[in-house]
């Protein structure tokens, strides 16, 4: 995404570039070669970080070279890259060429389809209602937490994770004194845990989604897939 990595461009955008404009006034002219650039994210970047220092200096040229450039990841990406831009610097997607509202408009178009999509999905397994998204809002909250924010492949891992969880303990007749003991861990007689212990699999399957979702924000919180913010 632009401006990923955040100490970088913050000294790009407070120190390099602003050192960069003050030693080429006399000839107006910028020149930056950046290398390895992939997907074309900090070419972009540069180029948002300079249209906002010369905005109010007209005149000046800039010449910004990006090699190495994945022309499939960039064929793929690009579209993500200027949603993604549009958000938070939308002033300077629009001094790239780019139409926000335009951008905005079909985000939002074809957000309202895929909610038509779901809708349609899920009415043939619950009540079809104005609330019906009440009854799934819980345990869709536990799959993108689960499988990581902002992770595609996260949210298809957490659903098939906590589908697994809520539907192959009911094919079990074993119960959680069972599993603890699978494990190598025994309850005394008059344990307290000894009535949770009697428990069926079958009849904690609701709870374990839940349980997995304490374990995953205290061991990761960023989730399975997501990464941890700089």
């Amino acid at each position: 995404m632009f401006f990923r990595d955040a100490h970088p461009f913050e000294a790009l955008s407070q120190r390099v570039l602003p050192e960069l404009v003050r030693a080429r006034a006399g000839e107006r002219l910028v020149k930056i070669w950046c290398a390895a650039a992939s997907s074309g994210q900090e070419p972009y970047s540069i180029a948002m970080l300079l249209a906002d220092l010369l905005a109010g200096h007209p005149g000046w040229r800039v010449r910004l070279l990006a090699t190495d450039i994945s022309q499939r990841m960039l064929a793929r990406t690009r579209a993500g890259l200027v949603i993604r831009a549009a958000l938070t610097h939308p002033e300077m997607v629009e001094a790239l060429g780019h139409d926000v509202p335009r951008v905005f408009m079909l985000v939002f178009g074809a957000g309202c389809a895929l909610a038509g999509l779901a809708g349609v999905i899920g009415g043939m397994t619950f009540v079809t209602e104005p609330a019906m998204a009440a009854s799934v809002g819980a345990i869709l909250f536990v799959v993108v937490v689960v499988g990581g924010t902002g992770s595609l492949a996260g949210a298809f891992a957490g659903s098939l994770i906590v589908g697994l969880l809520q539907t192959l303990p009911l094919a079990s007749a074993a119960s959680l004194g069972d599993a603890a003991s699978a494990l190598g861990w025994h309850a005394a007689a008059g344990s307290a845990w000894r009535p949770v212990l009697k428990l069926t699999l079958a009849q904690v399957a609701p709870v374990l989604p839940y349980l997995l979702l304490v374990v995953v924000l205290v061991v990761r919180p960023q989730g399975l897939f997501g990464k941890r913010d700089a």
